[in-house]
């Protein structure tokens, strides 16, 4: 009994192995291609040499599926599931979220018409974005009509390096109107620190800002599940499970709890 199951995590282990190197093989073209911009006569010669070697060794283990190589398998396909679920899904918030507010040339005049006061302080609203206005900040005007004396519409931008240095970690443009573009760019290896940005930015523009009274709005998506959604009713409600269990933006941008307010937004995708 002891020989049968280590021969079927052997080949569990096996599968999971070989299944790994085709996967890298594959990944490795694409950067190649995309990232490097190798042409298809230099890349495609690569990849076949690579897979020659992990093709025969799947092959290999591949007779061994029914003896337990099946739950590696099994595992992967949920875990691709899972992760085309979450591309899609957040594809589609982005998209909503372009179709229900405009540009921010557009929507930023609509905004001053609704604005009625405006009161002391710094509010910076994370936006994915850098074209389209935030969707906190048009719900918090639609429905309170007021707004903080200054403004920055803030985003972070992740290059494809692993570091950027500090002089061109960000970029500071007037909106007009006490609201400003903060773009702040990132290495792939590093952790973005957005209340550092922000002090850094605001110094640049010349504003006013005491690093204590900052409020952070930030927005957290609900979504509903309903078979109205061009998802469906169970890809939809996977992709809300993974994203009310996904690290909160302020752990993530280092933003201080005390100073952050979140505004919810339903939707069906």
């Amino acid at each position: 009994m002891g020989f049968q199951t280590s021969e079927r995590l052997a080949s569990a282990y096996g599968i999971a192995v070989t299944g790994t190197m085709m996967l890298t093989s594959i990944v490795y073209y694409v950067v190649v291609r995309h990232t490097w911009h190798w042409s298809r006569l230099r890349a495609l010669p690569l990849l076949a040499l690579f897979l020659v070697v992990d093709v025969a060794f799947f092959a290999s283990n591949s007779v061994k599926i029914l003896d337990g190589g099946w739950v590696p398998v099994l595992i992967g396909v949920g875990v691709v599931a899972a992760m085309l679920i979450w591309s899609k899904g957040r594809t589609l918030v982005v998209e909503e979220y372009a179709r229900r507010f405009g540009a921010v040339e557009e929507a930023l005049p609509r905004l001053h018409e609704s604005i009625v006061a405006r009161v002391p302080g710094t509010a910076v609203f994370m936006a994915s974005s850098v074209e389209h206005m935030p969707p906190v900040l048009v719900h918090l005007v639609e429905r309170l009509h007021t707004l903080q004396d200054q403004v920055l519409l803030f985003t972070v931008s992740v290059a494809n390096e692993p570091t950027v240095a500090t002089g061109s970690r960000c970029e500071v443009s007037d909106l007009g109107g006490g609201f400003y573009r903060v773009v702040a760019r990132y290495g792939f290896m590093e952790d973005p620190d957005v209340p550092a940005v922000v002090h850094a930015a605001c110094e640049r523009a010349g504003l006013r800002i005491d690093d204590a009274t900052v409020t952070y709005f930030l927005g957290r998506e609900r979504v509903l599940g309903r078979d109205a959604g061009v998802m469906g009713r169970f890809a939809e409600g996977l992709f809300g499970y993974l994203s009310r269990n996904a690290v909160a933006a302020d752990l993530h941008f280092r933003i201080p709890p005390r100073q952050v307010i979140e505004i919810g937004i339903q939707l069906d995708l």
